[in-house]
């Protein structure tokens, strides 16, 4: 998750700031000048943008909760919620919290879930780019309208294709999991599918995210598609004709259903497994390179 990648970034920088002050907590809350919850929120979320992740990457606020004498931040971070904690003056900053009652997991140790049989199934059914033969397979959750499903399609995905598809390591899969908030998400997804059938699903993909801002709060979005499935020499009275008669609707809404069944709630969300094995490591959210290559390495082993 993205607490990882934080934890994992800027560790050093956590126990720098949190250890600097050498008083107590307790002391420390009893001298200090108290800011309000919005105050410290807003500083949290200001230092972090600034200093803790890299360029590009854009923190939010969600709220501010009281926890003991600290303020608890929950911020949002590619759309997923997490906690971080700061001093009620506003001038210390903990990444995390830790239950020393329980031991840590060991990286060998990563947590997996168990993938349904219907989704099993069904990637038999899907374009992939990679080896058949690949040991690994991943497989991503996406919004087609999603700004980090976007960033993950142009910068994290090219990286796991030198490094890892273009070897024959990963075959690599597409669900669609069109959010009801955005209003042309399910559209999108029916155009890959019509791109499809003219085997040109992952041409399609690319110019879908690279090309997001233009068509996704337009009124017309299959006008707009046209266009793209023309600029990628496809038939396009026949891609209109699969548009117009919604042939990959139910086959979307579907897709939504089996990762919903699977624990899926937000995009862009990922599962890497070994080949042929029903136990999936989860990743949810645009986490970066780093993450998925250490993932990758640890099931080579």
């Amino acid at each position: 998750m993205y607490t990882t990648f934080i934890l994992i970034v800027m560790l050093a920088v956590s126990i720098f700031y949190s250890f600097k002050r050498t008083e107590t907590i307790s002391n420390a809350t009893s001298t200090q000048q108290i800011l309000s919850k919005e105050e410290v929120g807003k500083k949290v979320v200001d230092y972090i943008n600034k200093n803790l992740v890299p360029p590009g990457v854009t923190i939010e606020l969600s709220r501010v909760e009281d926890f003991d004498n600290l303020y608890k931040v929950i911020i949002l971070a590619g759309g997923n919620e997490i906690p971080v904690y700061a001093t009620k003056d506003g001038k210390t900053l903990f990444l995390q919290s830790f239950d020393m009652t329980v031991p840590l997991r060991r990286e060998e140790e990563q947590q997996t879930i168990k993938l349904t049989t219907k989704l099993l199934n069904k990637i038999n059914k899907k374009p992939f780019i990679g080896s058949m033969n690949a040991p690994i397979t991943i497989i991503e959750f996406t919004d087609y309208q999603c700004p980090f499903c976007a960033r993950h399609s142009k910068q994290t995905l090219p990286l796991i294709k030198a490094n890892f598809i273009e070897k024959g390591l990963i075959k690599y899969f597409v669900f669609d999991f069109p959010l009801d908030f955005h209003q042309n998400a399910e559209e999108a997804a029916i155009a890959s599918r019509c791109a499809n059938e003219q085997n040109k699903y992952w041409e399609m993909h690319d110019i879908l995210f690279e090309k997001q801002q233009e068509w996704s709060y337009s009124n017309e979005p299959y006008k707009i598609f046209k266009e793209y499935a023309a600029s990628l020499n496809l038939d396009v009275s026949m891609f209109e004709k699969c548009i117009k008669e919604e042939r990959y609707k139910d086959d979307v809404r579907d897709d939504y259903l089996i990762a919903s069944e699977n624990g899926i709630s937000g995009t862009p969300a990922f599962f890497i497994l070994r080949t042929n094995s029903n136990e999936a490591i989860p990743i949810r959210g645009a986490l970066p390179y780093t993450e998925f290559e250490r993932i990758i390495n640890l099931l080579l082993r």
